[in-house]
């Protein structure tokens, strides 16, 4: 099995990177360089498929399932690597990393390393949490992931995951996380269920109304959003001094429109790649901008929305009088960098 837990680490961690780098201009070049090797793909959905032949096991046929959608996603890269405008195919067929987080999750309770798939490296290795997790995700009814009215053909609901170490002793920190234009809350989970279960937070991940959000009209997208986070605060203990809404390209404009508003409990921010005009500051007050802190992602490769945005928006709410840590990250394209949560992590908590 350690074979198999490298080779799909690896691989996930492969497609992660060719999201996080590729461009229109270099997707070609980034995608052969990083994409798994397709031969090894095909020797292991081979070999578990002869497994799942001579077993009946389910926790084997979810592991075979795994395979199979790393293994399909390499094989799309490479059969899209000759053709002249491949970005967005490849870029979707990126999307393997949480399809296969979805479908190997339920199996970290009884496998050591797809628990370990699910901690950053820096805690791997320690037990007492290990056995923490473990302990909870037997006896507790409110831990892991939750879907509220909120399958994938539907709007609106949410998806959240408690720590499997929770307790109620105590007050948890919260990340309200948005996912981007045509995007999904139950897939949006993914960006930070590793991390917030390695550090102990709390992760809900509404689902937009519409197939984004409410841009131009945000009042309904922001009172079901708040109605979640209330939601959640009653049923669990939560730190009302540590509530972040974070969001990655119209869920990043998103949370700057919802979160600077002027009764807006939310007391951090964290827009990535969003799409930024200077008329939000209007929609706010001096008061508001010096009480929340802002923590402003953008990728100098970004395609979609280019960096220069991301330095004026620093440069405008800065002098507005907000607390921004602007962070521009030069070989990051128009895409969520996971390998930042950490250091939002530490920001939070100071």
């Amino acid at each position: 099995m350690d074979e198999t837990a490298r080779w799909i680490e690896n691989s996930v961690a492969a497609f992660a990177l060719i999201r996080r780098c590729a461009t229109p201009q270099n997707v070609v070049d980034v995608a052969v360089h990083i994409a798994p090797d397709l031969s090894e793909s095909i020797a292991f959905e081979e070999r578990w498929n002869d497994v799942c032949v001579a077993s009946t096991n389910a926790d084997h046929v979810a592991i075979s399932k795994a395979v199979s959608i790393l293994r399909d996603a390499s094989a799309t890269v490479w059969s899209l690597a000759g053709d002249p405008n491949p970005f967005f195919e490849i870029r979707s067929s990126c999307s393997a990393q949480p399809r296969v987080y979805d479908v190997l999750y339920p199996l970290s309770a009884r496998y050591e390393w797809v628990n370990e798939l699910f901690l950053n490296e820096q805690v791997r290795h320690d037990g007492r949490l290990k056995n923490s997790l473990y302990a909870g995700s037997q006896t507790s009814e409110v831990v892991g992931i939750n879907h509220q009215r909120n399958s994938r053909d539907s709007r609106g609901g949410y998806t959240l995951y408690v720590p499997e170490n929770y307790s109620e002793l105590r007050e948890w920190p919260l990340i309200v996380t948005l996912h981007g234009g045509g995007g999904h809350g139950r897939g949006h989970v993914w960006t930070w269920l590793r991390d917030a279960r390695s550090c102990g937070a709390i992760v809900l991940c509404p689902t937009s109304l519409g197939s984004t959000w409410g841009l131009s009209d945000p009042e309904l997208d922001t009172e079901n959003i708040l109605c979640h986070v209330e939601t959640v605060r009653r049923q669990l203990n939560i730190d009302s001094g540590r509530l972040m809404l974070q969001g990655v390209s119209d869920g990043g404009t998103f949370s700057l429109l919802a979160g600077l508003l002027e009764d807006s409990a939310f007391t951090h921010l964290v827009p990535c790649f969003p799409s930024f005009h200077p008329m939000m500051i209007e929609m706010t007050s001096r008061d508001r901008l010096q009480a929340v802190r802002i923590y402003l992602i953008h990728g100098s490769l970004d395609w979609m929305f280019p960096i220069e945005s991301a330095r004026e928006a620093n440069l405008i709410l800065t002098h507005a009088g907000a607390d921004v840590v602007f962070r521009e990250i030069e070989d990051l394209s128009h895409s969520y960098p996971d390998d930042e949560n950490l250091n939002i992590l530490e920001w939070y908590r100071k």
